[in-house]
């Protein structure tokens, strides 16, 4: 594909904005000549996202399929809902352990920080939060086993959440998992959002059927027999199951917080302190017994 060749396409592009096919094919054209990675840009933000024709979506979904394909398999794509948001979301599924994870636009925002040279003045850049993959619901006791080779489930329900973990614990863990890691502080907020900004996401929705708090487990620990909501269909409109209430997650430092925190509440709090702004710092190694892990995975570079 010659220049003159891509121009005309992308002139045709900006003339007929309505048409998908025109877009598709200016971004075919582009990626002989840039390769497979322009189909990302639909993957920006949630907004782009959106906006894209599902030839669209899916031609981004095969990139990210191609690139993940030794340790991923792609295994649907459907749209979630959740009160007035919903998104087009493709599952995935991790061949060592068996986790279901989804495949979440990325976020475009502003950065402020103060100028060295005047005083009193921010300097305000554009940041970019990469698309990831990220589980679909906590991590359980059966996909903990299938990583350590241990029998947690035997003593207790294999689909329940895992709990009990020190930050040691989860930086173990996802070693022996490779291609696993658990997301920033920042990465977790967006996904539990799902594409909006209420919070809690579910909005005036009754919580108790999207959040396992102390209201409806009556502060008994879930451990012992409450199960993830996987069957409720109590999804954000990321498809993410539990983000809020039932176990804490934890999640690495991010920007102006150097401690790992977790994040999303748990079954021994109230339901109004299962939100999505809210953290526990961590200033130590140690976890609580109900701190439990979700994990996610980055996209690999075409050169990766």
């Amino acid at each position: 594909m010659d220049f003159k060749n891509l121009e005309a396409l992308r002139r045709r592009a900006l003339e007929d904005p309505e048409n998908p096919e025109a877009r598709l094919r200016y971004l075919q054209g582009r990626a002989r000549v840039e390769g497979e990675g322009v189909y990302l840009e639909t993957l920006r933000d949630v907004e782009s996202w959106r906006a894209s024709e599902d030839a669209l979506q899916d031609a981004a979904i095969g990139v990210v399929t191609r690139r993940l394909k030794d340790h991923f398999e792609h295994t649907a794509t459907q749209t979630y809902s959740c009160q007035d948001q919903s998104c087009r979301i493709a599952s995935f599924v991790h061949k060592e352990s068996g986790i279901s994870l989804n495949l979440i636009p990325g976020h475009r925002y502003l950065l402020r920080k103060n100028d060295k040279k005047v005083r009193g003045k921010k300097r305000v850049s554009e940041r970019f939060l990469e698309p990831i993959l990220i589980g679909q619901g906590p991590v359980s006791l059966a996909q903990w086993d299938r990583i350590t080779g241990e029998n947690k489930k035997a003593v207790r329900n294999g689909d329940i959440p895992i709990s009990a973990l020190s930050w040691e614990d989860v930086q173990n863990w996802v070693a022996l998992a490779r291609t696993l890691r658990v997301p920033s502080a920042w990465e977790w907020t967006l996904a539990c959002y799902g594409g909006g900004f209420k919070d809690p996401f579910w909005g005036d929705a009754p919580g108790e059927e999207y959040c396992w708090s102390a209201e409806n487990t009556r502060g008994a620990c879930p451990q012992y027999g409450v199960e993830i909501h996987l069957q409720d269909k109590a999804w954000n409109a990321f498809g993410l199951i539990d983000m809020l209430g039932h176990i804490n997650e934890w999640c690495g430092p991010d920007l102006g917080n150097l401690y790992p925190q977790v994040k999303g509440g748990s079954w021994r709090e109230a339901l109004n302190r299962c939100v999505v702004r809210g953290r526990q710092l961590r200033f130590n190694d140690a976890g609580r017994n109900d701190d439990g892990l979700r994990v996610c995975a980055s996209i690999p570079g075409e050169e990766e």
